[in-house]
This record gives structure tokens, sequence and C-alpha cells, in this order.
């Protein structure tokens, strides 16, 4: 089990730049008003607007596309499920992941290319999930 300073120090890293350890991580029980302080100066010095915007904008595009394969992956589960209660909560997880994902894609400003992509899960998912509304 990781300490919350070694969390801290694994997941911070690579996004903002912290390459040594700043000596408030180090310290148990520390505010998090000391360590987002030095989030926002670190990226108030090291990032621009336009990278932020850019980083912004793919991590939505991932997270959209995540949720559209996660609510795939439970219309699968619901077609194979072995009784029709673990059926019905698939069906309503694959529901919920879906719903997730139409609601980011709408605030999403995207390029062409991946409002195509997510268009086309997007089809291929509602073939799936009017099959399944109407096999329940």
């Amino acid at each position: 089990m990781l300490s919350d300073v070694a969390v801290r120090q694994r997941w911070l890293a690579p996004f903002w730049g912290i390459r040594t350890r700043a000596p408030f991580l180090q310290r148990p029980g520390y505010s998090n008003r000391a360590l987002r302080r030095f989030i926002v100066v670190s990226v108030k010095k090291k990032v621009d607007p336009t990278t932020l915007k850019r980083e912004n904008d793919e991590a939505k595009f991932g997270f959209i596309i995540v949720e559209l394969d996660l609510a795939a992956t439970f219309c699968e589960r619901a077609r194979t499920a072995s009784d029709s209660t673990e059926g019905e909560r698939n069906l309503d997880h694959a529901l919920t992941a879906y719903g997730t994902a139409i609601r980011f894609a709408k605030e999403a400003e995207l390029t062409p290319e991946r409002k195509r992509e997510i268009l086309e899960k997007i089809d291929r998912l509602d073939v799936i999930l009017h099959s399944l509304i109407l096999w329940n």
C-alpha cells in the first residue's frame, strides 16, 4: 500500500513536471491547501492556456471513448447475464455510461475526425441498446 505522499508524487510528477521532491509533500498530514497552492504555482509557471485547453480536449475525448466502451461492455454483460436481475442491472449501468458519454460529447469541442469517431461508436451502441431494451 502506497502512502499519500507516494501517491501524490507518482501522480503529480508526470502532469506538472515535479521533478524534485517538494518538502511539504514528504510531511505526513500536511494540508491539501499547501499542495493545491504548489500545483497552481507550478501550472502558472510552466503551462500556457492553449496547451491546457488542448490537453483538456484530449482528456474529454478519451473520457467519452472510455465511457462508450464501458457502455458496450455492460451491454455485452447484460446480453450474457445468467438471470434477469443481473441483466437489468448491467443494462442500467450501460445506460448510465451511455448518458454520461452523450452529456460530455455535447459539451466537448472536438475536431471533425474525433466527432466522427464518437458518432460511429454512438450509432453502434444505439443499435445494441435498442436490441437489449426490446429483448428485456
